[in-house]
């Protein structure tokens, strides 16, 4: 019989025990495996300092300069490799009766010792650059996929959080124990109760939008301005909240009356984090309809909160979630019009209650404690 996980090595880029890291993913990942008794050593793979910033800052002006639209940073050099292998080493010295590294990215596996290891990620460097960005990979970014490349075949399990990305790097590397593991995970930092009734009564009566999205979102928070330009044309009670950036990010037409920009919200801060979820609670539709990818981990944040949404019909998503969709409508056409009758449909649609829902049914389930006992099922099979 397979022996129980009792002790794991975390890696992670930035500080697990901040909710602030990564989309919250590590400090959920982390503190989810600690309620199930197993014992977390928690290993920083990067530190900001003075020489990361000015490495950083030189590829970030230098070299768009001979490679536009570069993918590249300090973490992909060959410099912070090594000195990530010796922080890996160290760790798995100091902690050596652990039973399982866990990578809370593609990039490094533990080379040094017989303690498995298990990568858990969204997508490959290659993937970001070819199906993403729609570009082949400059020299130098090739060089960093191949070394991805042997971490993930040399890992005992890697995870990927999407069914499409896991499907395109199993058919790239046949012989690496690739998984995904059939669902997704919310994460939930929420601590109130959720009454589906007054919840849904609330966001029928709102009649407001919620658009949530980093600087790189911007084209798709440009195109909802636009659509919402129109809609206060149609009924100008509606408003719209915008979290991730501010006015200043968006240059361009103007931003139209009734929109608020509440920047950056630290779920670390007590108060910016209830106002993230008085947000979520209070939206009576959650619209991100940029190109390629939309930000799939708060729309399905927003599905959890019975919130029906507006979204492009990206792979990953619509492998998930199917087509047509019943807990809103894809947006097919990247014009203000086209969004604005998405828009539409939804805040007027007979099956508004149904799709709200719809919506939290469909993620009901997508819980850490769920999706972490996956995880360590899959790990312990490959526990030797």
């Amino acid at each position: 019989m397979t022996p129980a996980i009792k002790e794991v090595i975390f890696f992670c880029y930035g500080d697990s025990t901040k909710a602030s890291t990564w989309s919250n993913v590590p400090y959920l990942f982390a503190r989810t495996l600690e309620s199930k008794g197993i014992r977390v050593r928690r290993v920083r793979l990067l530190k900001q300092n003075p020489w990361v910033c000015v490495c950083n800052s030189f590829i970030k002006w230098v070299y768009p300069l001979f490679y536009p639209g570069h993918a590249y940073g300090y973490i992909r050099t060959p410099l912070y490799r090594r000195l990530a292998l010796h922080k890996i080493r160290q760790a798995v010295r100091r902690y050596n009766k652990a039973d399982l590294c866990i990578f809370t990215c593609f990039d490094f596996w533990n080379p040094f010792n017989g303690i498995p290891s298990l990568l858990f990620s969204d997508w490959t460097y290659e993937i970001l650059i070819a199906e993403r960005l729609k570009r082949p990979l400059y020299p130098f970014e090739e060089r960093y996929a191949q070394w991805q490349a042997q971490a993930i075949n040399t890992a005992e399990a890697v995870v990927s959080l999407f069914p499409e990305c896991a499907r395109s790097m199993k058919a790239k590397w046949p012989e690496a124990r690739i998984y995904h593991l059939g669902s997704n995970v919310v994460n939930n930092l929420y601590d109130g109760v959720l009454n589906p009734d007054e919840t849904i009564a609330r966001k029928k009566c709102a009649k407001r939008i919620l658009f949530i999205g980093s600087r790189k979102y911007q084209e798709g928070c440009r195109l909802l301005l636009e659509a919402f330009r129109r809609l206060l044309e149609v009924d100008d009670e509606y408003r719209l909240d915008v979290v991730g950036m501010k006015a200043e990010h968006l240059p361009g037409n103007g931003i139209p009356p009734h929109v608020t920009f509440h920047g950056y919200l630290n779920k670390d801060n007590e108060q910016l984090r209830q106002r993230y979820y008085d947000l979520l609670l209070n939206a009576s539709v959650f619209v991100n309809p940029t190109m390629v990818w939309g930000g799939y981990s708060s729309t399905i944040e927003a599905l959890y909160f019975y919130t029906p949404i507006v979204v492009a019909p990206y792979g990953d998503f619509v492998a998930e979630f199917g087509d047509p969709l019943d807990v809103g409508r894809y947006n097919r056409e990247f014009t203000p019009d086209a969004l604005l009758r998405n828009l539409l449909e939804v805040l007027n649609s007979p099956r508004y209650e149904a799709m709200c829902l719809q919506a939290h049914h469909r993620t009901e389930n997508y819980t850490w404690d769920n999706y972490v006992d996956k995880l360590l099922n899959l790990a312990q099979k490959n526990v030797k």
